[in-house]
């Protein structure tokens, strides 16, 4: 495995250079000991390197490739635009209360479910919810009324309004990660 890892490397010609490190992937700190035990080398190490560049409408195509809808009944979707009372139902179409990284490493089922937890997670720089880009699509057609219930415990918000609804969409999710994490009593 170092053999294949390392031969892009060797291909490229980087043997002779010293690459340096810009960031460190235990903090987000700008700022801190490049020897974290040892406490020396206080130094930048964390650069904050932007290197998304227009990979937007890549994410976009295979999100959308991605989703797994599994049930679609009366096909009721896509959306047109213009039905008349459109509801989103769920915690998992809203925000995180803590905001979309708000859980170390993911650490938490709250809010959409961008991804899994673990060491393998990463930070959004943004995250645009289910509902949010929903409620936009909908209003921005010509769509006569939006109400979301983000809330999996208010059943009698949820189902006034699935009943006045001619669309309701329902979300929920299934989370898992590495075992280091306990999330709602789920080890892993």
């Amino acid at each position: 495995m170092a053999t294949r890892i390392l031969s892009g490397f060797f291909y490229v010609g980087r043997s002779n250079e010293s690459p340096q490190v810009n960031f460190d992937s235990w903090t987000l700190d700008t700022y801190g000991y490049r020897y974290f035990y040892a406490e020396s080398g206080y130094q930048v190490i964390n650069e904050h390197v932007n290197v998304q560049a227009d990979h937007s409408g890549q994410i976009r195509n295979q999100a959308a490739r991605g989703t797994v809808l599994l049930k679609n009944t009366n096909n009721a979707l896509p959306l047109v635009g213009n039905e008349k009372f459109t509801a989103v139902i769920g915690e998992d179409a809203g925000p995180n209360v803590y905001g979309p990284d708000g859980c170390s490493d993911r650490g938490c089922d709250m809010g959409v479910l961008g991804m899994g937890w673990g060491s393998g997670s990463a930070n959004f720089p943004f995250l645009v919810t289910p509902d949010a880009a929903i409620q936009n699509y909908v209003l921005g057609h010509g769509g006569a009324s939006y109400q979301s219930v983000l809330d999996n415990n208010a059943t009698s918000q949820v189902e006034s309004v699935a009943m006045q609804a001619t669309v309701a969409i329902v979300f929920v999710n299934s989370d898992s990660g590495e075992g280091y994490i306990q999330v709602d009593g789920n080890l892993g």
